[in-house]
């Protein structure tokens, strides 16, 4: 008999993907009408009669930066120490996406995400929650429309909604004092629906 399939418990497959049987440095997504729930499934479950399950991604509960999401430092005009050489953006910790708890006054450091929707109608939920609420602050800039969020925990995700088509979301966090934060801002869940490249979690 053939040895039972190994995997490479150093691999996280979020829910609506397997670990692949052909490599175990790999996830695959769920194919249509299939789905999955649980972290590095085996293998995708098939959606009851008169159910489906909705393309989306899920990023939660990271080890790293997902390679979707890119992030950057911008640096404050002026500025006497040029921060970005130390600091280069947003960072993962705590199974979280945040920032570093030493940024400097006047920092700003965005996050992008580029979607394409190709539902009838793509949505965007995230969560967040605060630390000390000192001198923070978070906004959301969707195709050049920019959102001040307000300076509370949101364990209920925020939403937004998307026309097909290409989109970019940036979410900005800047810095208003020189206090070192024990726990800064953090965004614990960003969920799409609607992409091309979604997987079905549900």
């Amino acid at each position: 008999t053939l040895p039972e399939q190994t995997y490479d418990i150093c691999l996280t497959c979020n829910p609506g993907s397997y670990i692949s049987l052909y490599s175990s440095e790999r996830c695959e997504k769920c194919p249509n009408g299939m789905y999955s729930i649980e972290k590095n499934a085996k293998s995708c479950l098939s959606c009851p009669p008169g159910k489906y399950a909705p393309l989306m991604n899920i990023y939660a509960n990271l080890d790293e930066m997902p390679k979707e999401i890119s992030t950057f430092c911008v640096r404050a005009i002026g500025a006497l120490i040029d921060i970005c050489a130390i600091h280069k953006g947003w960072i993962v910790a705590k199974k979280a996406m945040t920032v570093s708890p030493y940024l400097p006054k006047s920092a700003k450091m965005v996050m992008s995400l580029p979607l394409n929707i190709t539902s009838e109608r793509g949505k965007l939920d995230f969560a967040y929650v605060v630390g000390e609420k000192t001198g923070e602050s978070l906004k959301i800039n969707i195709d050049g429309d920019i959102t001040t969020l307000p300076m509370r925990n949101f364990t209920q995700p925020i939403s937004f909604f998307f026309f097909p088509g290409i989109h970019v979301v940036e979410w900005i966090y800047e810095k208003a004092s020189d206090d070192i934060l024990k726990s800064p801002l953090a965004i614990t869940m960003i969920k799409i629906e609607g992409t091309e490249n979604g997987s079905a979690d549900s």
